[in-house]
Parts: C-alpha cells; structure tokens; sequence
C-alpha cells in the first residue's frame, strides 16, 4: 500500500479478490458465494484446495462480529467444525482486508443433501447427534448459535458428517449459560431437523414431520416438536 492510499484511504475502495489474483501465498480460483461477514473464494496453495472468506466491515457492528468468529475458530477443536487454516490482512498486513483461510469440506450442505435420494431417518439421526454434540461443545465454552441453519452445515463426502462451516452467528457470552440462552441451539436444532425431515421450514403452527411425509418415524417427528 503506497503513502497515498494509507494517508486517504476512502479514495481507495478494497477491491473483491478476483480468480488468478494471489492473496499471499494463495491462489484464488472462483468465488463460492456469500456468507455471514463475508463473500467465499476456492483458493490453493501448493495443489491444496482452502476456502478464503473475505471479510469487508461495513459497520462496526461487522467488525466486532468479525473478531469474535476468528476467537470461535481459533479456540474450537471438535471436527464437526471447520478448521481455520490462518487469518490475515491483505494487500497490506496492517490496514488491508481482513481476510481467513478455512478448510475445504467436500460435500454438500445439509440442505442439499437432505433433498437428494438416499438418506434415511437413521442417516439423519446420526448427523444430528454428532452435531448436537457439537453443539455442547459451543455451549460449555458460553456460546449459543441461535441462528444456525441447514446452509451453516456441510456433509462430507461419502460420510455421515456434519461439519459447520459458517460460524458468523456465533455469539459468546464469555460465562455458563442460562436455560434461556441453551435453549435457543435446541430450537434451532428443532428447526433445521424439521427442514430436513419436511424440506419445510417450520412456522409458528407448524404440523408434526409425520403429518407431512409420512416416512418420518413417529418418534423422531415427536423429538423434533419437543425441540421445537
């Protein structure tokens, strides 16, 4: 960055990466589209493929959001979350575009996979124990994602895994939580089984998964209304 460009930086707009550009050591390949706090590139490194999430504050609000996804990935170990791969700032280290390096999870996401044939009500309720547990994990570190949804998680390729890959809605609370805010993750939770199990989701007078497709086991439709 030259002398002009820090001394009025408004006159200098932080540019989009683009394909072929290098943010550091990574090559950007394609965009992968939007999401919480930022737009989602392919990139590669050394013939590895990454996901960079591009981060552009556009409020302080953004920005403090922002941080505090960077604290939630660094300190997470579960492997139904993305792991970051590094962080920085780009063009320049101290005043450039904050920018991560995520894992790259082949699969689908949870609401793509859900719709494809194949799964069955014991696929789907081993994704979402493993993700509840994952999301015990959140909660005995005093964060609650209350606005989780089947587009934040991803199915590996040729597994039964559910990895969140968007923890843009992360919020932590730095103590133990109350029963309140435990309680907003298992209604989330209710929401996004529900989708999966209905391809619906559910409103404020919603029907039993059983009413609605007939597949769905009693006693999981029954679980998903108690979470709900």
């Amino acid at each position: 960055m030259n002398l002009l460009q820090r001394a009025f930086p408004r006159l200098f707009p932080k540019r989009a990466p683009v394909a072929d550009i290098r943010i550091h050591e990574w090559k950007v390949l394609r965009p992968l589209g939007e999401s919480r706090n930022g737009s989602l590139y392919l990139v590669e490194r050394a013939g590895r493929h990454s996901v960079l999430k591009w981060l552009v504050p556009t409020d302080p609000v953004r920005e403090v959001l922002a941080e505090q996804e960077l604290a939630c990935l660094s300190s997470l170990s579960d492997p139904a979350f993305v792991k970051l791969e590094s962080h920085g700032r780009w063009p320049d280290d101290e005043r450039g575009t904050p920018f991560f390096v995520l894992e790259h999870i082949p699969g689908l996401s949870l609401a793509q996979w859900c719709r494809k044939p194949g799964p069955t009500a014991h696929d789907i309720v081993l994704v979402f124990h493993k993700l509840l547990e994952a999301v015990g994990e959140l909660n005995d570190r005093g964060m609650v994602y209350p606005g989780m949804t089947c587009g934040d998680v991803m199915i590996r390729d040729g597994t039964h895994s559910a990895v969140v890959v968007d923890l843009g809605g992360v919020v932590s609370y730095g103590r133990q939580l109350t029963k309140q805010e435990l309680s907003q993750d298992v209604q989330a939770a209710g929401a996004m089984l529900y989708e999966v199990l209905t391809h619906k989701r559910p409103g404020s007078h919603a029907l039993p998964p059983h009413v609605i497709n007939p597949r769905v086991p009693r006693a999981l439709s029954e679980l998903t209304m108690r979470l709900l």
